[in-house]
Formats: C-alpha cells, structure tokens, sequence
C-alpha cells in the first residue's frame, strides 16, 4: 500500500509539473503570436482552496487562455469524451487531470468527478456553453449548471475572453490566423453569497455577466482589430449559408474574401477586421446588367447574419407542415460496443427528429422529441450528434453544411419554448 500511495503521489507531481511547464509556455506563444491581454480581479489572488472556474468559449484557444490567465492555479478541464477516444489523445488528457464529460447529456459520473476534486481544495474548469460559439456571441447555456454551482459550494471565477472568436472562429478554414485576444477575470460569486442565491437567480446572474457578441464588443472599443491570413471570408458558408437577397438555403459559397450566392450572385466581400461589406464591384456590375441592385443584400457580420437565419426558421417553424429533409448517414455504438452504420433520410419538424433506412421510408428507425435541448454537438461542415438515453447518434449529411440548418432548428424551437414560457409567467 505505501508503495503504492508513493507511485500516486509521483504521478501527480509529474502531472503537476507537465501542467505549468505547458500553462507557461502557452501563455507565452499567446502573447507573442495573439498579443494576449490579461486583466485580473485582485480578489482572486487571494483565493485559497477549491475554486469552480466558468468561461465563455469562441475559440479553440480558451483551455490554453484560461490556464494563463489562472497561473499559477492548475485547472482540471471538463472535456468532451470524443477526444478521449484517441488513444495517445486520451492519455495525455488524463495525464493533465482533464475529466471527460459527455456534451449535452447526463453525465453523473463526471459531476461526481467534479465534486470529489473541489471537496480536495482542487480547481475545476467548465464552459457553460457546452461547445465553441458558432457566431461570436453566447451559445444556449443548460439551466442545470446553475445546481452545480450551488452544489459545488465554493467561489465561482468568471473568465471572460474577447477577440479569441475574431482571431479564429470555428467556421474558418484558413491554415493560419492571427489577431488580438484580451481577457478580464473576476470574482463572480463567493462562497457566502452563494448560500443566500437560489439557483433560479444564481442563472440570472451568470448570464447576465456571460453575455458577449465579440462583432459589438469590436464596434463599441472601436479596435483596430485584424487578422494575418490570406483567407479571412474561407469557410464563413459552413454558418452563413443563407442567401439575405433571394433567402435560398445552402446557397452560398465562400472563396478567400468573398461569400456569394451561386443562386442570385449576391456577393459579399470580408475585410480583414472580419467585417462584411457589399462588394461595389459586383453592385456596379448588375447595375450595368439593369439587375436592381436594391435588392443585393449581406449583413455586416456573422452574427448578425447567423440571427437572421434563426428568425427566419422560426417563421418557417409556424407553418403547420414545416420539415427539412436531408440524406444521412447514422452511427451510434450498440450494446456489444460495436458501431453501426445506417444510410437513410433525417429529418427534423418543428418537433421531432425522424430517421429513416433509405429502403424502408414509412417505418423510422429513430423518433426523438427535440424541446428541452440547450444544445447538440455540431462539427460545421461535418456531422452532428444528437444526445438521448446513453446513447450518442452521430448523423453525417448531405450536404456536410446542412446540419448547420439541424442545429438551428433544434435552437430555434428551444427560444422560442423560452419565450413562450416567459410570457405565460
């Protein structure tokens, strides 16, 4: 047994070590190559013993930002368990103490986790929003964290990043990016003020002080904010995909710096400050064709453009026979541990989501409700996974880009429940 216990102690050490060895030299790429900016609340140098950590989360980059900004606290990470599937992945992320969660569904094991590491003085880290803001602004958040904040029973510190979604959102597809990331940290709940909240205003609160959109946060500092790549427009089609001007779905396309309609034309051109313009060019050109160019239309920025695209699902959603339909490809894993694999047709109504064997389309293999979802796990461009039960249902579409129109439809209904709900109250 001692032996033992020695052998634990010397790999938590080494685990230890490995972890400011890498918070410290992530930091210092972070502020060489993004120019990280770090503002922190001196209370929370002050902090001593178990600490929960929130965040938002518009980049990639938020694990290695957020242990920056925290050193020399070292952080246990909730991560997906997809990136514990890789064998040489997982073992490093278990080396770092990260703890696997699954996204967007029950996961008591990892609750558990989280618990026993804050009742040993430990630090835990999560991202409320489950998943990298698909347009620069907070993503839904599950009510339920709110109980894990009160469970938890310690301070609560807010790490709040801006710029990182403008530096390199998930949607692009340029090899290198480069711009400007500045992050403040404070003391958002201590201890004794969480035994004086209920959970109801303790969501309020955390919302409250969450919410960002970095496309304002850009326009109201008024930053000269840029990027370094040779294709800030690459990839922009994988979220806006929507034409403003004909409002045809899956109709645009992005090349290096323009996004355009292979409908209408309706052309886009985005500036290296992420912006999106009207290209003059092309509104000349189809006013010397008589094209009315009144017409050509693009929002400034994605965001903007993304909401647009969500309201006008919900008017879609009202309509008594609304559906999207799109051939797919469902794995999920079966009891022997094995994956299956299913081609067929997903579709999703203004309340369920079918699945259907491409032979058999009158009997679905897959019925599930879509209320009450916060979330779905989305790779744009990719696949989505759709939590229910134990089970993970993987769906591969085609096009890749249509489960950027699913995962709307599944956000679009959930507000408008919210809204629903907020006016009968």
């Amino acid at each position: 047994m001692p032996q033992k216990n020695e052998h634990q102690r010397s790999r938590f050490e080494l685990a230890s070590l490995l972890y400011h060895v890498l918070a410290f030299l992530a930091g210092l790429l972070l502020r060489l190559v993004f120019g990280l900016r770090i503002k922190k609340e001196p209370r929370i140098r002050e902090l001593e013993g178990p600490v929960l950590v929130i965040g938002n989360h518009p980049s990639f980059l938020d694990p290695m930002i957020m242990a920056s900004a925290l050193q020399p606290r070292r952080i246990r990470f909730l991560t997906s368990r997809s990136f514990f599937k890789n064998p040489l992945i997982g073992a490093f992320l278990y080396l770092l103490g990260a703890i696997p969660i699954t996204q967007f569904g029950s996961d008591i094991k990892a609750i558990k986790s989280i618990l026993r590491w804050l009742k040993r003085g430990g630090t835990v880290a999560l991202y409320p929003e489950g998943q990298r803001s698909i347009d620069g602004c907070l993503q839904p958040v599950d009510e339920t964290i709110a109980k894990l904040i009160k469970k938890a029973d310690c301070p609560v510190v807010l790490v709040m990043e801006h710029g990182a979604y403008l530096t390199w959102p998930r949607w692009a597809r340029a090899v290198f990016r480069i711009g400007r990331i500045q992050v403040s940290t404070r003391l958002l709940f201590t201890k004794e003020e969480l035994h004086g909240l209920t959970t109801d205003v303790i969501f309020k609160r955390m919302m409250e002080a969450m919410a960002y959109n970095d496309y304002e946060w850009q326009r109201q500092n008024k930053k000269t904010f840029y990027y370094k790549t040779l294709m800030p427009a690459k990839g922009m089609d994988r979220v806006c995909h929507q034409c403003p001007a004909c409002e045809k779905e899956l109709a645009m396309k992005s090349a290096s710096h323009t996004i355009t309609c292979r409908f209408c034309g309706n052309q886009g051109r985005v500036l290296q400050t992420g912006f999106i313009h009207q290209d003059k060019d092309q509104m000349q050109t189809m006013n010397n064709e008589s094209k009315s160019y009144k017409s050509q239309k693009v929002w400034s920025d994605v965001a903007k453009w993304h909401h647009w695209q969500l309201d006008y699902l919900k008017q879609q959603m009202i309509q008594p026979f609304f559906k999207r339909s799109f051939p797919a490809t469902l794995s999920f894993s079966c009891g022997s541990g094995k994956k299956k694999k299913i081609k067929g047709i997903l579709t999703l109504t203004a309340q369920d989501l079918y699945f259907y064997e491409k032979d058999n389309p009158n009997d679905p293999v897959l019925l599930v409700p879509i209320a009450n979802r916060t979330g779905i796990r989305v790779s744009l461009g990719r696949y989505i996974d759709f939590v229910s039960g134990k089970f993970v249902y993987r769906f591969r579409t085609e096009p890749g880009r249509a489960v950027i129109i699913l995962s709307d439809i599944i956000q679009a209904k959930n507000e408008t429940a919210c809204l629903q709900s907020f006016f009968k109250y």
